[in-house]
């Protein structure tokens, strides 16, 4: 009975697991206000404000568009920000918007931002000017709230609005509008949004600065009148920041300052437009002065902190974020941004540990969780928001809310897949309900939106294929949605359709030239088919001569013959050949026939010769002209110092041939059939013609390239197909060249009939042909020289027809390599901005970006250059200073000087060293080192006495490193110098004076060489090096000279942990040696070093560890006596604590101590019999000093082996030594 309890009980407890398991969760749904509806700018579907949003902690969640740019897009398209939202109530709703009130429709009014249209639905978008909406409340500078005076019905269900920009303000002619947030709110509720980070209207009643805007000269009055009231200083001001005037914005806040120097707002605006100015420290001054007055503001504090950042004021950046997390200890976003100034500063250990608190504050909220997410977003690194909010579905799995950010956030990197799969995930996980569909259908068609805009686009382009404009912004949609490599794509064909344009407005503006060209090469292919018809007519006329001749001979002698054999009255027999007098008549036929061909093929060169000196004659008016224009052209690019680069076009579209083969290898074979070679360009106009919907132009230009081939043959059998058409349609150059073709080879031979003055007429027209063929060959020659020089000035004109292709499409190359970069395309981002820079040297954005680019890459100095030369314009311009400085303290010039003194139970040394290097380029560098050793031997043994020497080292080293390969080699060259003079025991003793040639005599030198090379692969580094030098030991006095081979191999390979752990780091270190000696030794070591590192303290930094190491060391042979170390089966084992602690004394300095302590067994003879243990102890204590780039430091070591009580052998070591990096800072 109690069995079969137990049985059922079991049995329920299954059923029950297995219904837990399958039961699904009733979701917590995201808190929702129907009546509102908010919009963060930055999530826009689709914009082409800008690429990516700008970070301004006064706005709706931190970030913002913005919209300021003088030149228009392609095809004067509009600038546009479009959003889809829902609508759960249907009602009447209010349209209001954080960001610049628009410019007036009244042309007497300023107009300091641009008016805009606004489109619901895609219905007629209705323009909105300052006269159209109410001005609420300014809520941080350059941004206001504003309600749109007209209301819209809306009903429930998904709808969208697009915001167009596309008129300029009238203040200075750019297009300028901000844009932080909008929102639909229904009339008369009262909802705020849920969100912490969203800005709000305080009072959504309030008009009290509802008014327009006036001049600057009307301000300037009002304040003249009235001085005392501060608000007219600070209305002021916030128009000159608008229209960027960041000069007289803070001449009237100084005087503002003056009348009230603890006004809040006159603190922060002084602050900030410092910072607009560009003047960073005397900003980062007011914000500390903001900041003392009025510490409560956050965003202050988190705004002065990433400013510093930015500009690589990390020590600043670092006080501001501390002292304000000793206001808000918990505000996850301080923690953040410090660990980011950290992670700027290559100090990753820190700023994890710091993103690793930060989540750990925000565990116990799913609020925290999501603001943190934020957080990270807002900061532009939304790929560490994704783990956060995985982190949300697995602590919080009933919150529905994180489960649909994840899939926003993975829709918006690109990652539909992805987010496809979180969609399902919910629908398993939990219950299905109405509510739930409705969540989840929004989510989807907020996505589907998202598609359906750029499916638009495509449907419009099908429609209109060559509408540039509307290819733009396909692009600026997929890019601003993440998908980065469609967006590249679509770049790629729109810089290869404007390259088809230019070389099409190449045709036309090159017409008469290419038509003279044409023609003239019609001429040479007349020319050379003259010179071998020539000397073909003429075989033929001497083969007809000889014939007539022979038979002529024959017919005479036949009737003769005839004659003979008549007054003899015999009969002559006919010859086998047949009646000589036929055969003559038939040579006379054919002598006739020839002589009439040579007499209308030499008339007919004349005519043609005759027109070809008549077009010849045009040649030098064409070469004038052509010369002229070259002339304005160099002197066009003479201050760029412009060449064209070929090879980049080739690259580029020969890249393109297989996505739009049309448009590309038509271009291409254009490039090819100028400057050569034809038989390609002929490939590739075929491979164009191929392809669906060719372009008729293609057509012509294989056909030109056939007439430049001289293929006539090819060009006719072109003109028999389909092709004719298409050129017939394109143009009529073609019936031209052709009709002229027909009349150079026009044949109008008359009935050819023989007299007897033929013969001499075909021997004087001999003479003729032969003339003829030489005034041919000779044209030839004219012709090609001529030709060779049109074809340059082509050429010429198709390298400015691609400098006016490299104008119009400048801003598209910019944007092509920024896409590229953010997809990490280094080399073709480098090879996109480098084109900007032929044509603009001084584009700071393009400068910036490339220096960007190849530090990525890890061209660190190029990086330096290019950030260098931004500097030269614009000392604050982006990161370029913070950048540049991080990039200098990580790759500095390096002076190093170390003194020590070694001492053991035989020897006393002392050694004194220096070295220099310095980098010529990311690849290559020089060290010098020169080391000066004196040792003294003071124990006497059976075969060495007591003795001094000195060893003088002098090495030069080239490091090159492969940066992008992760390899590297360093060759050293270098010498040991001793001087026999040193180790003369008894001194000189020769009673002259030394003499120099003497001296310098007892200095002998033995080479020192080798090369070190360094193999990265992801954490695994690899170290082999090879060493050719004298055995150390055997420069002291007495010893005999031992070279050694050396060749050396270590492993390195760290292991990293999460710090939550206390373990952050295992160090594995494995290194080979083996030296063969030219006494026929050889001698090898192996060692194991394996060291774990713990992270106890964050101040002062303080690290724990523990070390093991594993040493073998044996020699093949051991000379006796002894003549340099010889180990016999040496094994070492190891282990003890080590620590570290690094104090920050304030000011860029830092005073740390590193002790370490190893203990275990010394073992000799470890492969005999009767090996020998030893108790083995060594310890090192580092003190070392920072000052900003220079390092001080002292060590003391010492180490012992005891067989018992004693040691018999010890040594100890005293190092002092000094480090000097060398930065080239800017703005340090």
């Amino acid at each position: 009975m109690r069995k079969s309890k137990w049985l059922l009980a079991g049995l329920w407890l299954l059923v029950s697991t297995l219904g837990f398991s399958q039961s699904k969760l009733v979701p917590v749904y995201p808190a929702s206000t129907p009546e509102l509806v908010f919009l963060e700018a930055e999530y826009a579907v689709s914009t082409n404000f800008s690429k990516e949003p700008i970070l301004n902690y006064g706005c709706s969640s931190s970030r913002t568009l913005q919209l300021n740019r003088t030149l228009p897009l392609f095809g004067n398209a509009p600038f546009y920000a479009e959003f889809v939202f829902f609508i759960q109530e249907e009602g009447t709703y209010e349209i209001w918007y954080g960001g610049s009130p628009p410019g007036p429709k009244d042309d007497l009014l300023p107009s300091y931002a641009s008016p805009f249209n606004l489109r619901i639905d895609g219905t007629e978008s209705t323009p909105v000017y300052r006269e159209d909406v109410h001005v609420v409340e300014n809520y941080t500078p350059a941004y206001y709230w504003n309600v749109l005076k007209r209301k819209v019905t809306l009903k429930p269900g998904v709808h969208t609005v697009r915001v167009e920009i596309t008129e300029k303000r009238r203040f200075d002619n750019r297009y300028f509008f901000y844009l932080d947030a909008l929102f639909f709110r229904k009339e008369g509720a009262e909802a705020r949004p849920k969100s912490a980070l969203a800005k709000f209207p305080q009072d959504l009643q309030n008009r009290r600065i509802d008014n327009p805007f006036g001049t600057i000269q009307e301000y300037e009055e009002i304040l003249r009148k009235d001085q005392k009231d501060i608000r007219n200083y600070i209305y002021l001001s916030l128009i000159y920041s608008l229209v960027g005037d960041y000069s007289n914005a803070l001449r009237v806040l100084r005087r503002g300052y003056a009348l009230e120097p603890k006004n809040q707002t006159i603190l922060l605006l002084l602050a900030k437009n410092r910072i607009w100015k560009g003047d960073v420290p005397e900003g980062l001054a007011g914000y500390r002065a903001y900041l003392t007055e009025y510490p409560d503001n956050l965003e202050a504090w988190k705004e002065a902190g990433k400013v510093a950042a930015w500009v690589g004021k990390y020590a600043e950046s670092e006080r501001f974020y501390l002292d304000a997390l000793g206001k808000f200890p918990d505000d996850p976003s301080l923690l953040v941004n410090l660990g980011f100034t950290y992670l700027w500063q290559s100090d990753n250990q820190r700023a994890e540990r710091l993103f690793q608190e930060a989540l750990e504050k925000s565990l116990d909220s799913p609020e925290k969780l999501k603001l943190l997410a934020e957080i990270y977003k807002i900061n532009g690194y939304a790929d560490r928001a994704i783990p956060i909010y995985r982190k949300g579905t697995e602590t919080y799995p009933q919150e529905l809310e994180f489960h649909l950010l994840l899939a926003d956030t993975l829709i918006r990197m690109g990652k539909e897949e992805e987010a496809g799969k979180v969609y399902a995930s919910i629908e398993e996980k939990y219950e299905s309900s109405e509510q739930l569909t409705a969540y989840l259908s929004l989510a989807k068609q907020q996505a589907e939106m998202r598609n359906k805009v750029i499916q638009e686009y495509h449907q419009k382009l099908e429609m209109d294929p060559d509408n540039l404009s509307l290819r733009e912004t396909l692009v600026e949609a997929y890019f601003w949605n993440g998908l980065k490599e469609k967006a590249i794509q679509e770049s790629y064909i729109i810089l290869a359709t404007h390259s088809f344009r230019q070389l099409k407005e190449f045709d036309t503006a090159k017409k008469d030239l290419l038509s003279l060209v044409d023609s003239l090469y019609l001429y040479s292919t007349y020319f050379r088919d003259v010179v071998g018809r020539a000397t073909s007519l003429r075989g033929e006329a001497n083969a007809a001569l000889s014939s007539y001749t022979d038979a002529l001979k024959e017919a005479t002698r036949f009737e003769e013959q005839l004659r003979v054999a008549a007054e003899r009255g015999q009969t002559v027999p006919t010859p086998e050949k047949g009646d000589p007098r036929e055969i003559l008549r038939t040579e006379e036929e054919k002598l006739a026939r020839i002589t009439e061909s040579i007499t209308e093929f030499l008339n007919r060169f004349e005519s043609n010769d005759n027109r070809y000196r008549e077009l010849d004659s045009k040649v030098p008016e064409a070469l004038e002209k052509e010369k002229t224009s070259l002339e304005e052209f160099s002197r066009l690019t003479l201050p760029l110092n412009w060449k064209w680069d070929r090879q980049f076009y080739v690259d580029e579209l020969s890249s393109l041939v297989s996505v739009v083969p049309v448009l590309a290898a038509h271009t291409l074979g254009r490039i090819q059939q100028i400057t050569g070679p034809l038989p390609e360009a002929e490939r590739l106009y075929r491979k164009a013609l191929e392809a669906p919907k060719p372009q008729e132009v293609t057509s012509y230009t294989l056909w030109e390239t056939l007439l430049w081939k001289e293929d006539r043959e090819a060009r006719k059998s072109l003109l028999g197909s389909p092709a004719t058409e298409s050129i017939k349609r394109y143009t009529n150059l073609t019936d031209t060249i052709e009709q002229l073709d027909t009349e150079l080879y026009r044949e109008q031979p008359r009935t050819p009939v023989f007299t007897e003055q033929v013969p001499d007429r075909l021997r004087e027209q001999l003479s003729r042909l032969e003339t003829v063929r030489a005034t041919a060959a000779s044209r030839l020659g004219e012709l090609e020289k001529t030709l060779q020089t049109l074809r340059y000035f082509l050429a010429k004109g198709l390298e400015r027809s691609f400098f006016d292709l490299q104008e119009k499409t400048l801003l598209l190359r910019y944007e092509l390599g920024d896409y590229l970069l953010s997809s990490h395309r280094l080399v073709e981002a480098t090879r996109q901005l480098r084109h900007v820079l032929a044509m603009e040297p001084a584009n700071l954005n393009a400068l910036y970006k490339l220096g960007v680019v190849r530090q990525l890459y890890g061209d660190w100095y190029e990086a330096m250059e290019f950030y260098r030369r931004v500097y030269g314009i614009d000392p604050t311009f982006e990161r370029a200073v913070s950048y540049h400085n991080q990039l200098a303290r990580l790759h500095p010039n390096l002076l190093e000087a170390e003194a020590k003194t070694f001492a053991d139970t035989s020897r006393i040394t002392t050694t004194a060293e220096g070295s220099y290097t310095h980098a010529f380029g990311s690849t290559t560098a020089l060290k010098t080192l020169f080391r000066t050793e004196s040792l003294r031997m003071y124990k006497q043994t059976p075969w060495d006495t007591a003795s001094t020497h000195q060893l003088h080292t002098l090495i030069v080293s080239l490091p090159v490193s492969f940066y992008n390969l992760g390899v590297g080699f360093t060759p050293r060259l270098g010498l040991d110098v001793a001087s026999s003079a040193y180790d003369n025991p008894g001194g000189y003793t020769d009673t002259d004076t030394p003499g120099l040639p003497w001296f310098i005599s007892t200095y002998k030198a033995f080479p020192n060489l080798g090369v070190d090379a360094r193999i990265s692969v992801k954490d695994f580094t690899f170290l082999p090096s090879y060493t050719y030098s004298r055995e150390r030991d055997t420069f002291i006095p007495g010893r005999p000279n031992v070279a050694k081979n050396q060749v050396e191999l270590t492993l390195q390979k760290p292991f990293t942990f999460d710090a939550r752990y206390g373990l952050t780091q295992i160090y594995s270190r494995t290194y080979g040696s083996l030296s063969i000696l030219s006494d026929g030794n050889r001698k090898g070591t192996a060692l194991q070093d394996t060291s774990l590192y713990f992270h106890v303290a964050d101040a002062p930094w303080t690290t724990l560890g523990l070390s093991t190491v594993l040493v073998f060391e044996h020699a093949e042979k051991h000379p006796d006596p002894e003549r340099y170390y010889a180990p016999d089966g040496v094994f070492v084992v190891k282990a003890g604590p080590l620590g570290s602690t690094y104090i920050s004394l304030g000011g860029g300095r830092v005073l740390g101590f590193v002790l370490q302590t190893l203990t275990g067994l010394y073992r000799e003879k470890s492969l005999s019999s009767s090996p020998e243990n030893k108790f083995y102890i060594e310890g090192i204590l580092r003190t070392e000093l920072t000052l900003d780039s220079t390092v001080l430091y002292c060590s003391v070591y010492g180490s012992g082996a005891f067989p018992g009580s004693k040691p018999d052998y010890w040594s100890m070591q005293v190092q002092l030594g000094v480090s000097q990096k060398l930065q080239r800072l800017l703005a340090p």
